[in-house]
């Protein structure tokens, strides 16, 4: 690889051109050998550890966590997380979950309320109910408004108060509807008790004819003329005949 000569007694190495083109790459290996042996020393003493980011998140999870609090309360842990819908779900798999979530839900209610657990989720059902029953009152409530005043009468929006003013109080009312007076309030709930929640009034029709002026004088002229009201009798009397009978006569 190397030519070595001798030049008056000096030894002389010469390179070959190949020998000053040929680069050899750096590797990973022989940038470590480049350490001199203390250097290696000191560098083997530092460690590098490399993290997962994705792998600390995963082992702390809220599962983890709540598998840990089951493990607590010595209840088997979550193993499986349901990822298909409940509809499509098999009865097998659903009494599996409903099992699961009854042991969580009670052992959190224990801690809560560790004396009475079964009431205290009694009053939690009883406020899912009461939260569900409002929010149907609020929906009907807001239809029962937009009815009101899609009306231009003021017959029927009697009747449309009707049929609430009796069970929502005219506070809660106006709050719904600004421009209800106390007077309309009232009017409303009168209407219930005389005809029913949300009836409907009847009508009476009175039919009229119109006259023209000119022949309404003429009738008058022709009724209080002199032979017609002569001609008209003011009542009867009796007239006994000789032979005793009588006889009933128009009194003229």
């Amino acid at each position: 690889m190397f030519g070595k000569m001798k030049v008056d007694d000096e030894e002389v190495t010469m390179r070959t051109p190949q020998q000053e083109q040929l680069t050899v790459p750096k590797t990973p290996f022989s940038m470590l050998s480049e350490y001199s042996r203390s250097g290696f020393s000191q560098a083997s003493d530092v460690s590098l550890t490399m993290t997962d980011p994705a792998a600390d998140d995963q082992a702390d999870t809220t599962k983890d966590k709540l598998n840990s609090f089951l493990a607590s309360r010595d209840i088997s842990p979550i193993r499986s997380t349901m990822v298909i819908p409940w509809d499509t779900a098999g009865d097998r798999t659903k009494r599996q979950y409903v099992r699961k979530a009854k042991q969580v839900v009670f052992a959190t209610l224990e801690e809560i309320a560790p004396s009475s657990p079964e009431m205290l989720f009694k009053a939690v059902e009883e406020s899912l109910k009461k939260g569900e029953a409002d929010d149907m009152d609020s929906a009907l409530l807001e239809a029962l408004v937009e009815s009101y005043e899609n009306s231009n009468h003021w017959s029927t929006r009697r009747q449309i108060l009707s049929v609430i003013a009796d069970k929502v109080s005219f506070s809660t009312l106006q709050k719904w509807i600004p421009d209800l007076t106390r007077y309309r309030y009232n009017i409303a709930r009168h209407h219930r008790l005389l005809h029913g929640r949300g009836a409907e009034v009847s009508r009476r029709k009175n039919t009229r004819i119109y006259v023209a002026p000119e022949k309404l004088d003429h009738f008058l002229t022709f009724i209080t003329s002199s032979a017609v009201v002569q001609d008209m009798p003011f009542g009867e009397r009796t007239l006994r005949l000789s032979s005793k009978t009588e006889l009933k006569i128009p009194n003229v």
